[in-house]
């Protein structure tokens, strides 16, 4: 989820190559070269890979049940606080265009190889 919306803030930014490159780490190809999203969920198929992981557009509308929901809250609040960064450098007058561009090119890197370090313990039961 986090990776999603890393690759599409760099998308919306203009930053193709990068948002291309964070995008293998959610979907890249199998054995038999088709592609394939590398977290595969059951409970919540098809919305998380339509609406969240998808590059592309959704291609069908989806029942939202209390996961999907819960799934596109949790998606628009990481949404907000990433936005919310990036809208204080836009804020900056200061900047120059180059200048704000490549702030918040910088902005995106640092929360994107924030994401990569991140350390997640698996509890089994």
């Amino acid at each position: 989820m986090l990776l999603s919306a890393i690759r599409d803030f760099y998308s919306a930014e203009g930053f193709d190559n990068l948002a291309q490159g964070v995008h293998i780490l959610v979907e890249k190809k199998d054995l038999n070269n088709d592609q394939q999203f590398v977290l595969q969920t059951e409970t919540s198929y098809p919305y998380f890979q339509e609406h969240i992981q998808k590059f592309d557009k959704p291609d069908t509308d989806i029942e939202y049940g209390v996961e999907e929901d819960n799934l596109k809250k949790a998606y628009e609040l990481v949404n907000k606080f990433i936005k919310q960064e990036l809208d204080l450098i836009k804020a900056n007058k200061q900047l120059t265009k180059e200048k704000r561009k490549q702030a918040i090119q910088n902005k995106l890197n640092e929360v994107r190889d924030k994401i990569l370090k991140l350390k997640v313990p698996e509890v089994k039961i």
